[in-house]
């Protein structure tokens, strides 16, 4: 029997894209800002964004203040072509979408259903219960600890026909779990500068090149943002020569690349990005604190969890319970430690930095 037809290129997702995210929006499950040329204006005062803009995503980064990345349809379909024809997708595929759409993964979902032609089917939690009543689902996109937690409630292999695994560190064990269960995975790596992932299994797309510069992993290719939304407008001096520089390290030994993990303090838990700076600096309001330092420690149900270690002022030493409250009075609930250890003193390093490897391998 012949195997279906992947998507041809001819396929442009561009007037499917827009009427999927204004659906999205009506529905109240996207907080895209609107740019010019999509349904509504925008607001007053607003940089304009070259003609051709999709969408803008702000995005957490990695080093300071959260970046406006701007998307242009030609890279979001360069994206979702490449990685289609990586995955065989087929036209009347059917995908299912959980992940939030304010997220580079939920968008770059609703294209690939637009692509396949297919309207996806929408869910705000996944449960094992009600898969078998959901029909065929060719394709979805999941965390690390979404896939986590499925698994524990026996997800069965044929639940999927092929998980997009992305979105943070891959805990020991998950993939050979997984495996196990006779799921196919395909693990990503991106990020939304790139249109999401653009590595799948550890190569890179078509047209899509990655190198290390000194450590640090450099992106090349169809897929790269316009640059971020400045008061000024459009910024693209992060991208140098058609190459734009990741806060993430790893090497790349001929195609294949190996991330070996972040440059900076962002903790990756459940898919989101918490900074532990400024979780940090939350929990030493508190009158109790003297010290603390935040950092990821891994984790084999949310990729990383938050760990807060704390050095005590005076002789009421705070609980995890009270951290915990703490923080998620000033903050949503997934940067709240999971884990607070006490400690009687913060190392750091000579620049003054927290020596956050040094108090995870102690403790």
């Amino acid at each position: 029997m012949p195997a279906p037809p992947v998507v041809e290129l001819a396929a442009t997702p561009g007037p499917a894209f827009a009427r999927a995210l204004a659906e999205a929006w009506v529905r109240g499950e996207a907080v895209f800002p609107r740019t010019p040329g999509s349904s509504g204006l925008p607001p007053p005062g607003a940089p304009r964004v070259p003609p051709g803009t999709a969408v803008i995503i702000p995005t957490s980064g990695t080093t300071g203040v959260p970046k406006a990345a701007v998307l242009s349809h030609d890279a979001i379909e360069a994206a979702a072509h490449s990685g289609a024809r990586r995955l065989g997708m087929a036209m009347g595929d059917r995908w299912l979408v959980c992940l939030p759409l304010q997220h580079i993964a939920g968008v770059m979902v609703l294209v690939r259903a637009a692509l396949a032609a297919r309207r996806p089917l929408f869910v705000e939690r996944v449960l094992v219960s009600e898969l078998a009543t959901m029909g065929e689902i060719d394709f979805v996109s999941l965390v690390p600890s979404l896939l986590t937690r499925l698994l524990d409630e026996d997800l069965p292999g044929d639940a999927f026909g092929c998980v997009l695994l992305g979105g943070g560190p891959i805990p020991p064990g998950l993939l050979e779990r997984a495996a196990r269960r006779g799921l196919r995975v395909v693990t990503t790596y991106g990020m939304t500068e790139t249109c999401g992932g653009v590595v799948y299994d550890g190569l890179p797309l078509k047209g899509t090149r990655v190198r290390a510069v000194d450590g640090h992993l450099e992106i090349s290719g169809p897929t790269l943002m316009t640059g971020y939304l400045r008061e000024g407008g459009i910024d693209a001096s992060e991208i140098q020569g058609g190459w734009f520089r990741t806060s993430d390290l790893g090497d790349v030994d001929g195609r294949r690349v190996k991330v070996h993990g972040r440059v900076d303090d962002v903790i990756v838990t459940g898919g989101e990005k918490v900074r532990a700076a400024e979780v940090e600096a939350l929990i030493a309001q508190r009158p109790d604190v003297a010290d603390v330092c935040v950092a990821g420690r891994v984790d084999a149900r949310w990729g990383e969890r938050v760990v807060a270690f704390v050095v005590p002022r005076g002789p009421i030493v705070p609980t995890r319970a009270v951290i915990r409250a703490h923080v998620k009075a000033l903050a949503p609930a997934f940067v709240a430690p999971q884990e607070v250890v006490i400690v009687s003193t913060i190392p750091r390093l000579p620049s003054g930095v927290p020596a956050r490897r040094a108090l995870l391998d102690q403790t």
